[in-house]
């Protein structure tokens, strides 16, 4: 159905443009450039046609790792049940991001506060 619903949707665009050539082609008269007009089009036509190939390439890959995610969640499920683990049962993801970060700055803290130390007995040393 939806193959269809693109065949006609690139039909009806197709008439746009044929309109809009005519309309085009009434409005500049004899400085009207067919042979430009169908030149841009056939790019604007490739580009589209490479971009349709994009996303269909991203879709795929999209319901690739949709399927994974699926798989892992079900696995998730599995193991959970085999270690007796309740399914509500589960880590705030984002709290322990936030301590990692807190815990990497104070690592930076202190590395600065002996760099600093160390410069000042190199000072005194000399």
């Amino acid at each position: 159905m939806q193959e269809e619903e693109i065949r006609n949707k690139d039909m009806q665009i197709q008439n746009l443009r044929k309109e809009l050539k005519n309309l085009k082609h009434k409005q500049e008269g004899e400085f009207f450039n067919e042979t430009k007009w169908d030149q841009d089009q056939k790019e604007l036509s490739e580009e589209s046609g490479a971009l349709r190939r994009k996303i269909e390439t991203e879709r795929k890959k999209f319901t690739e790792l949709s399927e994974k995610m699926d798989n892992i969640l079900a696995e998730n499920r599995v193991l959970r049940r085999l270690a007796e683990v309740p399914e509500n049962y589960g880590f705030n993801l984002e709290e322990i991001k936030i301590a990692e970060r807190h815990q990497i700055e104070e690592y930076k803290a202190k590395v600065r506060y002996l760099e600093k130390d160390l410069e000042e007995l190199e000072g005194e040393r000399l």
